[in-house]
């Protein structure tokens, strides 16, 4: 019996409890602005501002929970943004080696800004595309990064709907060892039956192929 299960959330974020929930804001340079969780006609976002009575300089990050790459197959990142104003994009970077609480500077980010489709401004929402994660290993991070200054201007960043869209792929329905997410699926009467084991993951399941 040939089973493939898939299309696993393994982080998703909408940040609609008026709290930036999973994720840690980290202020490198600038006092005054931070990441803030914001809601605007019955829409919820994370938002960073670098205008406080002027453009200041800011150095602010809006970090990810860990994620264990090495559980699942072709992760993918998605996420909605808007913005307005003028100054930089924000980037979005991953790393393997951040240990979850210290200065993001301290370690080692892959930058994936070039591949994000990025709003262009009058608070207009759009979808960053797909961001591919599936090379990365081990404990991972991800992370956008703000910043503005007098000089280089400082836009006003929303960041909503954020999404790591998994996968896990068994050739066999015997060859899921150590489940982090469901018990080792069975067909009974025709059905593919399994447990979620991990309550605390948001999970969406597809069945793409049952085969005897």
């Amino acid at each position: 019996m040939d089973t493939t299960v898939e299309a696993i959330h393994l982080s998703k974020e909408l940040f609609d409890d008026s709290t930036l929930g999973q994720f840690t804001p980290y202020s490198v340079i600038g006092d005054g602005e931070n990441w803030q969780a914001r809601d605007f006609a019955d829409k919820f976002f994370a938002q960073m501002n670098g205008f406080n009575g002027g453009i200041q300089e800011n150095e602010d990050w809006l970090i990810s929970p860990a994620l264990d790459m090495d559980l699942y197959d072709d992760e993918v990142l998605t996420f909605e943004n808007a913005s307005n104003f003028d100054g930089p994009d924000l980037a979005i970077l991953v790393s393997t080696d951040y240990d979850g609480t210290s200065d993001p500077n301290d370690a080692t980010w892959t930058d994936l800004s070039a591949e994000v489709s990025w709003s262009t401004g009058g608070y207009e929402y759009v979808l960053s595309g797909d961001l591919d994660l599936s090379s990365f290993e081990g404990t991972g991070y991800f992370a956008f990064k703000y910043t503005s200054s007098p000089s280089i201007g400082g836009k006003l960043w929303q960041v909503d709907s954020v999404v790591v869209r998994a996968t896990m792929l068994s050739t066999n329905t015997n060859e899921l060892e150590n489940p982090t997410a469901i018990t080792t699926p069975i067909v009974r009467n025709g059905q593919l039956e399994f447990t979620v084991v991990n309550t605390a993951l948001d999970l969406a399941f597809e069945v793409c192929t049952i085969e005897g």
